[in-house]
């Protein structure tokens, strides 16, 4: 793991969690991880939204899809 800074970029954030920089944003766009957004295309994670990224336990590294989700609701209702 990369070692953060105050204020990281979304590749930083990627390199720091082993993902993608897609994945990151694509986090950053669906609302699953909150950031700081500078400009129009500028997004910077401080330490502490790393902290509440690590602390919420959410695994970048398998987004749950549709049909994962689906299967999930039909197990819970049968």
């Amino acid at each position: 793991m990369s070692e953060l800074k105050d204020w990281n970029t979304p590749a930083q954030i990627a390199e720091h969690f082993n993902i993608s920089t897609s994945t990151v944003y694509a986090n950053i766009h669906n609302g699953a991880w909150e950031c700081t957004r500078f400009g129009e295309r500028i997004y910077r994670f401080s330490r502490q939204q790393v902290e509440a990224i690590v602390n919420a336990g959410t695994d970048a590294r398998k987004p749950r899809r549709n049909k994962a989700r689906l299967r999930e609701a039909l197990r819970i209702i049968s």
